[in-house]
């Protein structure tokens, strides 16, 4: 079973960070090797707590198909192995969180500066994997819980801890849909094989990529130059 904790934030020096963040040389970095030969470009929208902010678009992404890709960047300090989602912005007032809340993004960047690695969590399959596991996840581990004090005002968000490898796992699932039936769920099934054969799949189903593709046996979209370890594994 998880357990609650609380740190405190104060907004405007966390925004006032958030926005530093933003201008780090590393996030140019990390959409180029994300996009790779696609991307154009990237810019920054605003430069306060403006409307497109509250609704989730810290960056927009041109790429050279003229397409733009619309982003909302987050960052953590510490590597714990998880991703923290928040399901309320305000506790008190039951404002749900940019986990369950309409956005405009197409991912969330959420980068843990420790490791130097960027998660790329599209936002549709997150939200539809939330309204699936969420329940199960947060008796499972847990939530934690910041104090934001901006001036006079003070306000607590809530978030639930879930694993990578469990959430990706459930995002993953979001992109295998059937149709006439009762349920999405597809019967997954390992190969029969020996050792040796089985190891020689793991294998072969890790590795970088200079191209999107999508992973042959679990399905899951592989950005350009990302390592990708099979959730069937």
């Amino acid at each position: 079973m998880g357990q609650s904790g609380r740190v405190v934030h104060n907004f405007d020096r966390a925004l006032a960070a958030s926005h530093a963040e933003a201008d780090r040389a590393y996030w140019e970095d990390v959409y180029r090797r994300a996009f790779g030969s696609l991307f154009q470009s990237m810019d920054r929208p605003i430069k306060a707590n403006g409307l497109a902010q509250q609704m989730g678009v810290d960056r927009v992404v041109t790429l050279t198909t003229s397409m733009t890709v619309r982003i909302d960047e987050k960052v953590r300090a510490v590597d714990y192995g998880d991703i923290l989602l928040e399901t309320l912005s305000d506790r008190d007032r039951k404002t749900p969180g940019w986990v369950i809340k309409e956005l405009f993004c197409d991912f969330i960047a959420y980068a843990v500066e420790p490791s130097r690695r960027c998660y790329f969590l599209p936002v549709v399959q997150l939200q539809s994997a939330w309204r699936e596991h969420g329940a199960d996840w947060t008796k499972e581990f847990g939530t934690r819980e910041a104090e934001n004090r901006d001036g006079g005002r003070r306000w607590i968000t809530v978030n639930t801890p879930v694993p990578v490898r469990v959430l990706y796992s459930a995002i993953g699932d979001q992109f295998r849909v059937t149709w006439g039936a009762e349920t999405n769920e597809v019967p997954l099934s390992l190969p029969t094989a020996d050792e040796d054969a089985r190891a020689r799949l793991i294998e072969d189903c890790n590795f970088y990529s200079s191209e999107p593709m999508t992973c042959s046996l679990c399905g899951l979209f592989i950005p350009p130059r990302t390592p990708h370890r099979c959730r069937l594994f």
